[in-house]
């Protein structure tokens, strides 16, 4: 099944049978474990502390490696991407008692990454202290650490292939050869580590987005 498939499902089972209790929880996230595809994590996250940077995440299911073992957030090394992307969110469904599901844009450990996130609160002795976790990657990019070494032409060149130009009209609009245009992407591809202008443009893409 697909991430929205796989996310209903959770969904609905969470609404239908309403997991209380540690033993519930694990049971009916481990449940889950068999049906998450490539690119999907799936957490169990320890919400019982009052403060939300202690909260404790249980990998049950890695298959995109972001480093998300600590013991609780506070301990994870990219604090600026806890405190803006995850406690707030955590905070919420812990209040409220209703689901998460977002599309999320998020910065972490340099990493550009665009995921599906689900996120379900289950009580504990009457109150919210569990959460299943569940993420779907759709784009990641590596962290860049060269990027200052192109060149502002060979930037434009990344601005318009990124636009669909091929390196015949790129030329046109720079008033450069197509030889010469060749030869910086070759030049661009040996700078960024990039096997082709494909993934150059990527990496270029996802180290300029702002988020």
């Amino acid at each position: 099944m697909n991430s929205i498939q796989l996310f209903q499902h959770a969904f609905e089972q969470w609404q239908s049978r309403k997991p209380a209790g540690r033993e519930q929880v694990y049971a009916f996230c481990r449940e889950l474990e068999a049906d998450c595809i490539a690119g999907t994590n799936l957490y169990v996250v320890d919400m019982r502390p009052d403060d939300p940077f202690a909260f404790g995440p249980d990998v049950l299911v890695q298959n995109v490696d972001m480093q998300a073992s600590p013991g609780t957030f506070r301990q994870y090394p990219d604090q600026e991407f806890i405190g803006k992307d995850v406690v707030p969110f955590y905070q919420e469904i812990k209040q409220t008692g209703r689901e998460s599901m977002l599309r999320m844009k998020s910065r972490i450990q340099g990493h550009f990454v665009v995921y599906d996130r689900i996120m379900l609160p289950m009580k504990d002795d009457g109150s919210n202290r569990w959460a299943l976790s569940m993420t779907k990657t759709r784009v990641l990019v590596p962290p860049l650490v060269n990027l200052r070494s192109l060149t502002d032409r060979q930037q434009d060149i990344l601005t318009l292939a990124a636009e669909g130009h091929s390196s015949k009209t790129t030329a046109q609009r720079l008033g450069v050869s197509h030889r010469t245009v060749e030869h910086q992407i070759a030049a661009i591809k040996k700078k960024l580590d990039a096997k082709n202008i494909t993934e150059a443009v990527a990496k270029f893409v996802g180290n300029s987005l702002s988020l």
